[in-house]
C-alpha cells in the first residue's frame, strides 16, 4: 500500500515536472532579429570605445617616451656644454693662446660662445699649440638633419668641422661671462673709450 503511494506521488511529480518544461518550451520564443541587431551594436559600441581608450594611452604613452628622451638628450648635452665651458682656457703650458674667443648674438639674439682649451686628442693634448680640435663653439642653429621647421637646434662644432646636432627644439641660448684681468677682486668689464660704460664687444 505505502509503496503504491510513494508510486503514485512520484509519477504525480514527474507529470507536473514534464508538464512544466513544456510549458516553457512552448512560451519561449527565443530572439527577434531586432534585439540581435541591438544586442550586436551595443557590442560593437563597446569594442570600440575599448579600442580609442587604448589607442588613446598608446599615443600618450609614445608621447611621454618622446618627451623624457628629448629632456635626457638636451640635459646630457648641457652637462657636456658646462664640462668643456669650464675647460675654457686650460693651458698648462701657459702660453696665453687659450681661452673665450667669442661670445657674440647671432641674428635672432640667441647666444653662440667660442673657446678653445689645449686638450686635443692624445698627440696633440698640453703640446702648448692651438691646434685644429681645440676650439669649440656651441651655437643654435636650424639644423639640416632634420625637417627645416624654423625650430632652433642646439650645435657643437670642432674646429672648422660640420656642427654636430646636441638637442633639438631650443627656443633660446644665452651666453654671459665676467673677468678680472687685473687680478684686483672687481670684475673687469669692455670699457676701450673710458667712459664707465660697457661697450660692445669687438667685432
Amino acid at each position: 500500500m505505502k509503496i503504491e503511494k510513494k508510486m503514485k506521488s512520484v509519477k504525480v511529480k514527474h507529470q507536473e515536472n514534464q508538464n512544466f518544461f513544456t510549458t516553457y518550451l512552448s512560451n519561449s520564443r527565443g530572439f527577434t532579429l531586432l534585439e540581435l541587431f541591438v544586442s550586436m551594436l551595443l557590442g560593437m559600441l563597446v569594442i570600440v570605445l575599448i579600442y580609442a581608450i587604448h589607442d588613446m594611452q598608446q599615443d600618450t604613452f609614445k608621447r611621454e617616451t618622446m618627451k623624457l628622451s628629448s629632456q635626457r638628450n638636451l640635459r646630457n648635452s648641457l652637462n657636456l656644454m658646462e664640462t668643456e665651458i669650464r675647460m675654457a682656457g686650460y693651458d698648462r703650458m701657459e702660453t696665453d693662446l687659450f681661452g673665450i674667443t667669442g661670445v657674440r648674438m647671432d641674428g635672432n639674439s640667441n647666444g653662440a660662445i667660442t673657446f678653445t682649451f689645449d686638450d686635443g686628442n692624445a698627440g696633440t693634448a698640453n703640446n702648448g699649440k692651438l691646434d685644429g680640435d681645440e676650439t669649440i663653439t656651441y651655437a643654435l642653429y636650424d639644423s639640416p638633419m632634420t625637417a627645416s621647421t624654423g625650430n632652433f637646434d642646439l650645435g657643437r662644432t670642432v674646429g672648422g668641422g660640420a656642427t654636430q646636432l646636441l638637442a633639438e627644439g631650443i627656443e633660446a641660448l644665452g651666453f654671459a661671462f665676467a673677468f678680472d684681468d687685473d687680478e684686483d677682486g672687481v670684475l673687469d668689464f669692455n670699457d676701450d673709450d673710458a667712459d664707465g660704460e660697457l661697450d660692445a664687444p669687438p667685432g
